[in-house]
């Protein structure tokens, strides 16, 4: 696969890329020069955020971010500003905590809403994965109930899935598996489904020539995609059908992605956009948990 990036970096990054799926874990320390990387970093301040495995910018709130933690965790998010500092936890009534791997926030119809996506399966041995929307919270609240449930089976069987993300445009939700070779199958299922609890099968849409995908966004401003590994990650323009209209999924991931080279972190799982500025918000498993900031070339 070729990659196109600021600097001479895209060997290196496809080398690390190949030993993630070689060994299934992040490298022990950092994983390239990471020089010419445009970053600052911090820690997240609250205790019991040991896994974070999501984070969503808040469109309620301006500079606040929602992340979660890893299986094993009760269904609560928790709100940090950008300095990483713990500003409210909130308990999601009417779900339940099996694997959270992703969250994704967005505004539909003028109403800010949080996607929770439950949707890990790292033995490929559960029936159906389950995503969750809510009314995005405000600071303050204590405890939100589900308003949205999605029961989602793949066409082709179990697949482990650790990056979800919500397109307004499309109104679809899509959900790229998680694989050790360089063919991750894409699926979408519909946003709305005129159901609060229901059913759904998968649509496989794409694939992504990228191993280990843990975390998937687009950009509220123009609709690109970013997908993360436990490595770098890869920005994707939105590729339109002939004739406009509608998202050409196959050809939007077929396409050269841009290589976004980003910090050395323990066990990455989560990426999103910044509401405003071409920037990405990253954290990582383990502790001290790292919130990060990482500049987009344009």
């Amino acid at each position: 696969m070729k990659f196109s990036s600021q600097g001479t970096v895209g060997l290196m990054s496809a080398m690390l890329l190949l030993v993630v799926v070689g060994i299934g874990v992040a490298a022990s320390g950092p994983a390239a020069d990471e020089a010419g990387i445009e970053s600052t970093q911090c820690t997240i301040e609250c205790k019991d955020v040991g896994e974070s495995s999501g984070v969503a910018a808040s469109w309620r709130h301006e500079g606040i971010l929602w992340t979660h933690n890893d299986s094993g965790d009760s269904p609560r998010l928790f709100a940090m500003d950008q300095q990483g500092r713990h500003r409210q936890e909130v308990e999601i009534s009417g779900a339940k905590h099996v694997d959270w791997e992703d969250i994704a926030s967005y505004e539909l119809d003028g109403r800010p809403q949080l996607l929770i996506a439950d949707v890990g399966d790292n033995g490929r041995r559960r029936k159906e994965v389950v995503c969750y929307r809510v009314n995005e919270p405000k600071l303050g609240n204590k405890r939100i109930k589900v308003d949205q449930i999605w029961r989602i089976q793949y066409p082709d069987g179990p697949r482990d899935c650790e990056a979800v993300a919500v397109d307004v445009q499309e109104r679809v939700i899509l959900l790229a598996s998680k694989v050790r070779n360089f063919a991750a199958d894409v699926y979408s299922v519909p946003l709305e489904t005129g159901e609060k609890d229901a059913k759904v099968m998968a649509t496989r849409v794409g694939t992504i020539a990228m191993p280990m995908i843990t975390a998937m966004d687009i950009d509220p401003r123009d609709g690109r995609i970013v997908v993360a590994s436990y490595v770098d990650a890869m920005i994707f323009p939105r590729k339109q059908v002939a004739g406009g209209g509608k998202t050409d999924w196959e050809a939007t991931f077929a396409q050269t992605p841009t290589l976004l080279r980003t910090p050395w972190r323990r066990q990455g799982e989560a990426i999103c956009f910044d509401r405003h500025d071409d920037a990405v918000w990253l954290t990582s498993e383990k502790k001290p948990a790292p919130l990060i900031r990482v500049a987009v070339p344009r």
